[in-house]
């Protein structure tokens, strides 16, 4: 079970990583640099790359 979990993880990541991947591609063709930089930040984030900002308690989004 363990492993099943893992492996789904692990493609559930894939995906996100594509979807977001072909985001970035459309913004940057659209112009839209910021959205570009900022999907692709998430997908360093996904990758283990970067660790997301961490907000402080009192934050509220």
């Amino acid at each position: 079970m363990v492993e099943e979990l893992i492996t789904d993880r692990r493609r559930h990541q894939a995906e996100q990583i594509f979807a977001l991947n072909d985001c970035a591609r459309r913004a940057m063709d659209a112009g839209h640099f910021n959205a570009a930089v900022g999907a692709f930040r998430v997908i360093a984030e996904i990758g283990g790359l970067l660790r997301a900002p961490i907000k402080p308690p009192e934050a509220k989004s």
